[in-house]
């Protein structure tokens, strides 16, 4: 089968490029000609383009498209939901990637996607200390709604010296030692490097960065105020999450106490391995990921 990926953001650690190698793997062919393909997948609104090419008439492929958020973080009246509406008629299907953006979109979109969450990028516990760092930052670290002062703020206060933490994305905000846009290689390697992975955001819809840290065996620092935080750790396993307050004061005290118990950190660990394995390995790997969007697809010809 063919398969036409719109173009969006396309580079080794984006996540369509993750999606095709799935496709990939599963035996389909990805085509960069969409009058040629039998499904047209595209990751997040505005879907200008494809809507374009529909509106002529000569694509025969089915069209599913998939919502990534809908800029929660801008405010109700920002994001233009009428265009969203007009666009998704033209969708054979429409997915998304988590329980909290689904639940988004029924109350503003009068719409219920699909859940298939996105893959993580190939990364894995190697046990492998490279570098010298103890705690990453990785993304879009400048993004106010990220909250990433907090993290700073919580690591100043725990007396931790700048160069054991390890900043990685394309925006440098002056704190830490900073890695750039880094291939996947070198992302797994800080992965292992690392114990903590510092994600203080209160929306992240997906936070594939959370489930990376802990597919390499590490400790996502998160805030109990995470929209995300029940549908990936419930409070029955996880009560520890529901102590961290959004403060530099609630992230230093669950590293601190971590830190200062050094069974009680391996336990921790431990159940997050053991979580991933369990629940979450499967669901967000590039195959899996792909033979869910495929299984829409399926579901549309029949």
């Amino acid at each position: 089968m063919k398969i036409y990926t719109a173009d969006s953001a396309r580079c080794e650690w984006c996540q369509i490029q993750q999606i095709e190698n799935g496709f990939i793997e599963l035996g389909h062919e990805i085509t960069k000609n969409i009058y040629d393909a039998d499904l047209i997948y595209q990751n997040n609104p505005w879907f200008d383009n494809i809507v374009t090419s529909k509106k002529s008439g000569h694509v025969k492929g089915k069209i599913i498209f998939n919502i990534l958020d809908l800029a929660t973080n801008l405010g109700v009246n920002e994001f233009d939901i009428n265009r969203a509406k007009n666009q998704f008629q033209f969708a054979d299907a429409i997915t998304c990637i988590s329980n909290t953006v689904k639940i988004d979109c029924e109350n503003r979109l009068e719409i219920s996607p699909s859940v298939i969450y996105n893959p993580i990028q190939p990364v894995s516990k190697t046990g492998v200390k490279k570098y010298r760092h103890q705690f990453l930052l990785v993304g879009r670290v400048a993004d106010p709604n990220k909250r990433i002062s907090l993290a700073i703020q919580a690591l100043n206060a725990l007396g931790i010296d700048q160069k054991y933490v390890a900043v990685t994305g394309s925006e440098m905000i002056g704190y830490g030692d900073y890695a750039g846009v880094t291939n996947i290689s070198n992302l797994n390697d800080l992965y292992n490097s690392v114990e903590y992975v510092m994600v203080p955001t209160r929306h992240a819809y997906l936070g594939l960065p959370i489930i990376e840290a802990i597919a390499c065996g590490k400790i996502p620092v998160i805030c109990n105020d995470l929209d995300i935080l029940d549908e990936f750790f419930p409070a029955d396993i996880f009560p520890e999450y529901r102590s961290i307050s959004p403060t530099p004061d609630g992230l230093a005290k669950f590293i601190y106490s971590l830190e200062n118990n050094q069974e009680s950190k391996n336990i921790f660990k431990n159940k997050l391995w053991s979580h991933y394995k369990s629940f979450l390995e499967e669901k967000f790997s590039s195959k899996d990921v792909a033979r869910r969007i495929l299984d829409i697809y399926k579901s549309i010809i029949l």
